[in-house]
């Protein structure tokens, strides 16, 4: 059974006398839109549902807003049962399930009234690593077209300014054009330090390549729908 480690972003694990620490919220907000992470919620009929998603900010530690579509079964759980959990995989063996309550800040987004933005509130964090293997990178994205950039730059502002009640500009701004505090790494703007004035700026990174979300698909449903719901979010 996997061991819950932390109820906030911040993981410290202590191994062989030395701590390390797991900023899951860096890795988020320095990644905009790159982190790409499957996302579970419950059925109505107790199934459990599992969806790849990237649209992740955490304006603290102990939250996360996530953008998604409206009409998605993932909104819908989360609108009538709440519970998420969202299994991260990132390079550096992060391997971790981020268990969770969410609920809707947003029906729609103003930038695109398809997209819905959710708030979900940290319960515990959840170690997933393997004893065998080392994970060294999560799935990659490249732009699919330059109409998906605008729409994922608009979203993850948005997203962005909603939870901070400010928050950044696009590059070639004023924020963008003050050089000393952005750099620009990956094809994403972002601070050179992150901390409670700073944010990144909204990334390059666009929609998926259709191999990366059948690969998140099959990874989803042969892990997910091996347990029943409530095993899924007790593991």
């Amino acid at each position: 059974m996997a061991k819950t480690v932390s109820d906030t972003l911040v993981v410290r694990i202590a191994h062989k006398g030395e701590e390390k620490v797991f900023d899951l919220r860096k890795i988020f907000n320095e990644n905009p839109n790159r982190v790409i992470s499957t996302v579970g919620t419950v059925n109505e009929d107790g199934s459990p549902n599992a969806a790849p998603m990237s649209f992740f900010y955490c304006p603290d530690e102990r939250t996360i807003v996530v953008a998604m579509v409206g009409t998605s079964q993932t909104a819908a759980n989360i609108k009538r049962d709440g519970r998420a959990i969202i299994e991260v995989l990132f390079g550096g063996d992060v391997v971790f399930g981020v268990r969770g309550r969410g609920r809707v800040i947003k029906e729609a987004l103003e930038c695109n009234q398809a997209t819905m933005a959710v708030k979900i509130e940290v319960g515990s964090v959840k170690k997933d690593t393997s004893p065998a293997q080392i994970v060294t990178s999560g799935p990659t994205c490249t732009p699919r077209s330059e109409r998906a950039d605008e729409y994922e730059k608009a979203v993850w502002e948005e997203l962005v300014k909603g939870a901070c009640g400010g928050g950044p500009r696009l590059p070639g701004s004023d924020a963008a054009a003050a050089g000393s505090s952005l750099s620009r790494r990956d094809g994403a703007w972002m601070p050179r330090t992150v901390g409670r004035e700073r944010y990144p700026e909204p990334g390059d990174s666009t929609s998926k390549e259709i191999s990366v979300g059948l690969w998140m698909g099959a990874y989803a449903s042969t892990t997910s729908y091996m347990w029943r719901a409530a095993d899924l979010f007790a593991s």
